[in-house]
């Protein structure tokens, strides 16, 4: 084989050329890693923000930057502008600088109005200096996740966003799913619904908190049945729940009663941050048709629920045609073996649970066994004294789930 052979001057101009090549190799840092770099805060190092990684994306991402100090301040409170300034940065928002004279956030809310996911009237200006409440980031997170709801014609209250950005996993609760729509958001917290809003954004679904949507539901729909016992009441609405039609008014505007009020309780979940309302589960008991001292206790059946119906009477003109007491039940459940539920204390269908309480009606509702027509509905009614007729109306009808027509 012929040997290679290399003259002195090619020698050099190789070594050369493979030096600029190391030297230029070495000096290349990844943008992501120059930034992290730049901004490696001196405070967050054990923080949960940071643990959980989404900082470090956040700082990749290039939507966060700390102060002069070095630090980030996790647990400050973060402003209206500041969040602003971050969701347009992170979702990378086209915006156009801002005349000379104008305020440092002018641009980013500029963006944000033209974007959708900030109206003017959410608050103005002079409030962007202020700290950030839950409920002004729920309306953000749901506006930019959302392209119906960034539309300027669709208007929701506040409840309804929270609803939906609980429901998306945008907004989880504190303890026990409490939402504090009011409640004022830390830097951290910002990062980590930001984080949220770019992931459902690239078509991930989120993880949700179940307390918190309960209670999101509850204070919207003033029911959380839904979301607490999906598997009778999470099939599609025959007759789509109706908060008008909780309250009830007879035709000769003699009666009227209301519902103020479905919550439900899952029996199997110690944390249920309803289970308050039962007060002393020593004592309760359900009614299997037996005399009070042989009825069953109801924290023997934790695989069931509690649904209380707060009912409250708003007028009686006629005590001789219309009782006083509120009607509120359940249709489409079908009527227990009575003989195993009072000899063999069985479960077997929905049964009153003696609360103690006129204004609450109570039942309990098995998880298992449970036997339903197609359809299952929410009665109010206002309870006629014969022989005068009951005058009633459905506030719900739904198709329960795996049950054939």
């Amino acid at each position: 084989m012929d040997k290679l052979t290399f003259s002195k001057e090619s020698v050099c101009k190789l070594m050369t050329a493979l030096a600029v090549l190391l030297v230029g190799t070495s000096a290349q840092v990844p943008a992501s890693a120059q930034v992290q770099q730049k901004l490696s805060f001196t405070d967050t190092a054990n923080h949960w923000v940071s643990l959980q990684g989404m900082l470090d994306h956040a700082v990749q991402e290039g939507y966060v930057s700390g102060f002069p100090d070095g630090s980030f301040q996790p647990d400050a409170q973060v402003t209206k502008a500041q969040f602003l300034k971050m969701v347009v940065e992170a979702t990378k928002t086209k915006r156009t600088a801002t005349t000379g004279g104008s305020a440092w956030y002018s641009q980013y809310v500029d963006a944000a109005v033209a974007a959708g996911f900030h109206r003017d009237h959410d608050f103005g200006v002079d409030k962007m200096d202020e700290p950030l409440s839950r409920i002004e980031m729920a309306r953000i997170a749901v506006r930019a996740t959302d392209r119906q709801f960034d539309d300027p014609a669709v208007t929701m209250d506040d409840d309804s966003f929270m609803y939906n950005a609980a429901k998306k996993g945008l907004i989880r609760g504190l303890d026990r799913g409490e939402l504090a729509p009011e409640g004022l958001s830390t830097r951290a917290q910002a990062v980590t619904v930001i984080e949220r809003i770019l992931k459902v954004n690239m078509g991930e679904t989120l993880d949700v908190d179940k307390y918190a949507v309960g209670n999101a539901e509850l204070a919207l729909k003033r029911t959380n049945i839904f979301t607490v016992i999906p598997e009778y009441f999470g099939g599609p609405q025959f007759k789509p729940w109706d908060v008008k039609k909780m309250t009830i008014e007879t035709p000769d505007g003699l009666y009227g009663a209301r519902i103020k009020r479905v919550v439900a309780i899952d029996m199997e979940d110690p944390n249920d941050p309803n289970r308050y309302m039962l007060g002393d589960l020593s004592n309760l008991r359900w009614d299997n048709g037996m005399d009070k001292e042989y009825r069953p206790f109801v924290k023997d059946y934790p695989k069931s629920y509690i649904v209380i119906l707060e009912t409250e009477l708003l007028y009686n003109k006629d005590n001789s045609k219309y009782g006083n007491l509120v009607s509120a039940t359940f249709l489409g459940i079908q009527r227990p073996d009575g003989l195993s539920m009072r000899e063999q204390k069985k479960l077997n269908s929905i049964a009153r649970v003696g609360l103690g309480d006129p204004n609450k009606s109570t039942w309990i509702i098995p998880k298992e066994n449970l036997k339903t027509s197609s359809t299952i509905s929410i009665a109010l009614a206002a309870a006629a004294i014969p022989p005068n007729s009951n005058y009633s109306q459905n506030i719900v009808t739904v198709r329960v789930p795996n049950v054939e027509w």
